[in-house]
């Protein structure tokens, strides 16, 4: 089984949960159950900045891959959280489109269910073999849902740098005597 979902998080969401510019380390789902032994195979994360507020018709392309792995065993009643080989900078603006896609070449049958919101999403979910190793770069359907996982995000906030240390010297207070013609 193949399963590719696009979700669109926008800019005022990202705002009026506090944050601001930076780069997004982690991201995480609140799972609440699973089937049996659920490992998830070649499991992969990719984010995408856009202008607009709204998910559109087709799959975003051009997506940076921000986390990938072979196999996953989810958690349930649990947030799992992914720490991001590529964290992805956020620049307080832009909304953001995030990729799950995961391909299960086996056709390993199970679920997890994840807390979930309202909000747009894109999916496409196959168990037909011939087409689960490319359903992740050219998926050959599309649906679309108005819920969404709850996502958690991690971030560095701002501009960081190397911390550098720093010498302050505090003299006292020097003594001035200008004499009596002080004008």
């Amino acid at each position: 089984t193949t399963n590719k979902a696009q979700w669109l998080i926008t800019a005022a969401q990202m705002q009026a949960a506090g944050f601001s510019a930076g780069l997004i380390t982690q991201i995480g789902f609140d799972v609440t159950t699973k089937s049996g032994t659920t490992t998830i195979a070649n499991l992969t994360y990719s984010m995408k900045a856009i202008t607009g507020t709204a998910m559109g018709a087709t799959f975003h392309t051009g997506m940076q891959q921000v986390f990938t792995t072979t196999n996953y065993n989810p958690t349930a009643n649990a947030v799992n959280t992914h720490t991001l080989q590529s964290p992805f900078y956020w620049d307080g603006q832009s909304s953001i489109v995030i990729e799950e896609c995961s391909n299960n070449p086996t056709n390993q049958y199970g679920y997890v269910n994840v807390k979930y919101t309202s909000g747009p999403c894109l999916y496409y979910y196959t168990t037909n073999t011939a087409q689960t190793l490319t359903n992740c770069s050219a998926p050959t359907g599309l649906y679309s849902t108005s819920t969404i996982p709850n996502i958690r995000f991690t971030m560095l906030g701002g501009c960081r740098s190397a911390r550098e240390e720093v010498v302050a010297y505090i003299h006292p207070k020097p003594v001035v005597d200008l004499g009596p013609d002080i004008n």
